[in-house]
């Protein structure tokens, strides 16, 4: 059964799982990459899981979808920068240590929505079971939390740079 399930996903899903697992893999070695390139993939992620919850389960689950993205992201924005973290105001670039966070994340979110897609081909019904989407939209969504709370971390470390222009801006200058 697996193997016919395997063998039935389209071959578009399988080039998106390659990309990510790229995307994940590139953050796991330290950088140094533009503003926009660091905050464009968490918006991108967010903006997919908010969609996906959407056509999947309709407006009524977005509640725990929500709260699910702003508990996580508020509980990650409450946590420091790595020490390795700086944001150069001069070439609007942040210096970012390697993680398999982002890797654990995109995975893991890539995985959650191919078993939901998998199990409401299977099981159709699914996608009318109120508890087990009010699950999936919080699992989603706090992972979307996660990435939008990280994004959050650099966007006030770069905002922090606007009063200490002469140097590069570190989580240290922030508070």
């Amino acid at each position: 059964m697996i193997v016919k399930i395997l063998q039935g996903t389209p071959t578009p899903v399988w080039v998106l799982c390659i990309v990510l697992l790229t995307l994940g893999l590139r953050q796991r070695h330290a950088r140094r990459i533009g503003r926009r390139r660091a905050l464009l993939l968490p918006a991108v992620m967010v903006l997919l899981s908010l969609a996906n919850a959407l056509s999947l389960f309709g407006a009524g689950a977005m509640l725990a979808w929500g709260a699910a993205a702003a508990l996580a992201a508020m509980l990650v924005m409450r946590q420091p920068l790595p020490a390795e973290t700086a944001y150069h105001v001069a070439t609007d670039c942040f210096d970012l240590p390697g993680s398999n966070v982002p890797l654990l994340l995109m995975m893991s979110m890539f995985c959650l929505n191919y078993a939901l897609k998998v199990g409401m081909a299977m099981a159709p019904a699914l996608g009318h079971n109120v508890p087990a989407a009010l699950v999936i939209c919080a699992v989603s969504g706090g992972l979307s939390g996660v990435f939008a709370g990280r994004a959050a971390r650099l966007w006030r470390l770069a905002a922090a740079s606007a009063a200490n222009s002469a140097s590069p801006a570190t989580p240290d200058s922030i508070i």
